[in-house]
C-alpha cells in the first residue's frame, strides 16, 4: 500500500514540484489549499484554481479548506497587538506553526496519512531516532528561519522535497516534467496587506494607534514630534522629520510613554539581547554554549554565547548587531541544524 501524505498546495512552482517529486516516489498524495481571506494574496481564488489544475494534470486528489477565521486571530490580531506594543511582528513564522502546519496535521490524521509535505527549502534528517530541522540547500532561499517556531514532536511527520535543491534545480524539474505555472512570480510581502502598506492597514484596523508623541535624543531630550510609534521600527532611517542636520536611526520604541528615542548609526549597534517563548528542537544535550544566532530572516547568523534561564535565553554577540528588534526571532544554529528560537524580547 502507498504511503498517504498531505500537501499544501498554493499552486505555485514549490508546492507543484513537491507533489511531482513524491509522486514519483510512489506516495499517495493529496493536495490541501488554504483559503486564508479574501483580501489575502497568499492562496487567493486564482491559486485554488491553479492547485486544482496542478492536482488534475497529476491525478492527485485535491481539496480546499477556509481557514480565515483561524487566520484572522492567530495571525491578524497577533499583527496589530505587536505594533500597538512597540515591537515589529513576524507574521510568517506565527503562521506557520499556528495555521499552516496545524491545519495540515488535524486534515492528514482526518485522512489517515502519515506525513504532510510543504514546498519549503528546509530539510529533516533522522539521527538517532531524533528529528532535526536543517537549513535548505539553496542559502538564497532557506526557509528555516520561518519555521524554527514548528513544534518538535511534528519534524518526524513532515517532509520538504525541494529542501535538497536549488531553486534552478526545481525550476528545471518544473519544465521537464511540464507542470503548470512553473513562471508564477513570487510574492515577498505580507500576504493579508494590499500593495505592502502596513501603516494604512493598521490605521484601518485601529485607528487610535495615529497618536502623535515625542521624538528624544539618547539623553532623553526632546528634538521633534513622531505620527504614531507603528510608523517606526529599529534601525529605521527615513521618515524621522527632525530638524537636524546628520543621519538618525531609531534606537527604541517605548509604548507606555509613546516616545522614540533616535540616536546615530552607531548607536543601533548592540551586542546582547534576550528571548522569551524559547521554543527547542535539538535534544538539550546538544545545546552549546557557542551557537550562531540569526535575528532576522534577511540576516547571516553571527557567533554567539548562550545562557539559557527556563524559557530565557540570554544572547551576547562576539560582535555587535545592528538594529536588534523585538518582535523578530532569534534563531539558534549549530552548522545547518536549528537549536531552536525565541522571540527578541529587548
Amino acid at each position: 500500500m502507498k504511503k498517504r501524505v498531505v500537501l499544501g498546495m498554493s499552486g505555485g512552482l514549490d508546492s507543484s514540484v513537491s507533489a511531482y517529486l513524491l509522486q514519483k516516489e510512489g506516495f499517495e498524495v493529496i493536495g490541501i489549499t488554504l483559503r486564508f481571506s479574501e483580501a489575502s494574496k497568499c492562496c487567493s481564488e486564482l491559486d485554488v484554481c491553479d492547485a486544482r489544475k496542478v492536482a488534475q494534470k497529476l491525478g492527485i486528489e485535491h481539496y480546499t479548506i477556509d481557514v480565515t477565521g483561524l487566520f484572522e486571530e492567530a495571525v491578524i490580531d497577533y499583527f496589530i497587538k505587536e505594533y500597538r506594543e512597540g515591537r515589529t511582528p513576524n507574521p510568517c513564522a506565527v503562521c506557520n506553526r499556528r495555521v499552516k502546519f496545524k491545519t495540515l496535521f488535524k486534515k492528514a490524521d482526518e485522512l489517515n496519512a502519515q506525513f504532510i509535505v510543504t514546498g519549503h527549502y528546509a530539510r529533516i534528517q533522522n539521527k538517532d531516532n531524533h528529528y532535526y530541522l536543517l537549513k535548505g540547500k539553496d542559502s538564497k532561499k532557506d526557509q528555516s528561519y520561518f519555521l524554527s517556531r514548528l513544534k518538535k514532536e511534528w519534524l518526524d511527520r513532515i517532509l520538504f522535497p525541494i529542501g535538497k535543491y536549488d531553486k534552478k534545480e526545481v525550476s528545471k524539474i518544473a519544465k521537464k516534467s511540464k507542470l503548470p505555472f512553473f513562471k508564477k512570480k513570487e510574492s515577498q510581502e505580507v500576504c493579508f496587506i494590499k500593495g505592502n502598506d502596513y501603516r494604512n492597514f493598521l490605521i484601518e484596523k485601529m485607528p487610535e494607534l495615529m497618536k502623535p508623541g515625542n521624538i528624544i535624543n539618547t539623553e532623553g531630550i526632546f528634538i521633534g514630534e513622531h505620527k504614531g510609534i507603528f510608523y517606526y521600527t529599529i534601525g529605521q532611517r527615513k521618515g524621522i522629520q527632525v530638524n537636524i542636520n546628520k543621519p538618525l536611526y531609531v534606537i527604541s520604541i517605548n509604548p507606555k510613554k509613546n516616545t522614540i528615542t533616535v540616536g546615530e548609526e552607531k548607536d543601533v549597534y548592540k551586542k546582547e539581547l534576550s528571548t522569551e517563548h524559547t521554543n527547542w528542537l535539538a535534544p538539550t544535550a546538544e545545546i552549546s554554549k557557542k551557537v550562531f544566532v540569526k535575528i532576522r530572516s534577511q540576516h547571516q547568523p553571527k557567533e554567539a554565547e548562550i545562557k539559557v534561564r527556563a524559557t530565557e535565553v540570554f544572547v551576547k554577540f562576539t560582535e555587535p548587531q545592528m538594529a536588534i528588534t523585538p518582535g523578530q526571532l532569534a534563531v539558534f544554529y549549530k552548522n545547518d541544524t536549528v537549536l531552536g528560537s525565541g522571540w527578541i524580547r529587548k
